[in-house]
């Protein structure tokens, strides 16, 4: 994230973060009010695979009722202890921050956890109300299990008295919420090339002139979170079956996945759930292929197709 000035004027004269606010002393009879300050959800589901960070912003709006006066706005911890924010779905916990403005200048805290420079500082000069934008940004990258997350937020307005934050004049309890998508992705990797798992041709092992034992690997990975399972086919039964002169010969192969070997003479199945520990962001899958017994096979071409699919839950 790219860092932002220490100070940051939302409007002339009129809204700042505290460093360097001196403040006035005690009004009498100032009563002032938040408005605009409801749930706060997040309008585009949080894709935990996209590199795109959740965000939205939110207007409120601090309105003069009697008297005028300087005034400090906080937000609480929520759940969270310290200055790090959570959205929480059972015991499963998304990261988010609050800002002190649309670009994400300064994190909006309390006067306890957040310091002297985590409020949104006001001063009315003549007018009724004050117009404030706060954002809420969730980082990408948080690989946590789908469905709705929520958090509950108190703002505080509090009178600022000769720069420091006195009497309480309003609060507003506020629900934070996204949805987390439910999503997974594969891919085969061969040698270091990478291909999605997609259907079609994804590569090939050749092991040149084939010997017993030698063995040749590729590797299936696994992003989302969601569950899945892997099935294994092969078109010959688990064997490698001649072409051309070599065709009424075979060679039998073993294939192991992550070192368990799998019988192909029909479709194998493996549960491999869910797709990751949630908080890993990828699952690695090792498949090997070992050549068996070459005995007296005839010379020439041999192969076999393997078939991969995950089916997610």
């Amino acid at each position: 994230m790219t860092s932002l000035p220490r100070l940051l004027l939302v409007f002339a004269a009129g809204i700042a973060v505290m460093a360097g606010f001196a403040g006035r002393a005690a009004a009498q009879g100032c009563q002032l009010r938040l408005e605009g300050l409801g749930r706060i959800a997040l309008a585009r589901p949080y894709d935990p695979l996209a590199q795109r960070a959740g965000e939205q912003r939110a207007d409120l709006t601090v309105r003069r009722v009697s008297g005028a006066c300087d005034f400090a706005l906080g937000a609480g911890p929520g759940q969270a202890a310290g200055t790090s924010r959570h959205m929480s779905q059972g015991a499963s916990r998304l990261a988010y921050g609050i800002y002190t403005d649309g670009n994400h200048g300064r994190p909006l805290r309390d006067p306890d956890t957040g310091g002297a420079d985590s409020l949104i500082l006001g001063r009315f000069g003549g007018r009724d109300q004050i117009d404030l934008e706060i954002a809420v940004l969730v980082p990408d990258g948080q690989m946590v299990a789908a469905g709705p997350y929520a958090d509950t937020v108190v703002f505080t307005l509090y009178e600022l008295v000769d720069g420091v934050p006195g009497r309480v004049l309003d609060a507003r309890s506020v629900q934070v919420t996204t949805m987390v998508s439910a999503v997974a992705g594969f891919e085969i990797v061969i040698e270091g090339a990478r291909k999605a798992l997609r259907g079609g041709l994804l590569g090939k092992l050749d092991f040149g002139e084939i010997t017993q034992g030698r063995r040749l690997g590729f590797d299936l990975e696994a992003r989302g979170n969601l569950g899945y399972d892997i099935e294994i086919g092969s078109e010959n039964g688990g064997v490698l079956a001649g072409e051309g002169q070599a065709k009424d010969s075979t060679i039998p192969y073993l294939l192991t996945l992550d070192g368990r070997g799998l019988d192909l003479r029909q479709p194998a199945q493996v549960s491999a759930a869910p797709a990751t520990d949630f908080g890993r962001t990828v699952n690695s899958h090792r498949f090997e292929v070992e050549i068996g017994d070459v005995g007296q096979a005839a010379a020439g071409k041999y192969r076999d197709d393997i078939t991969v699919t995950v089916v997610t839950r």
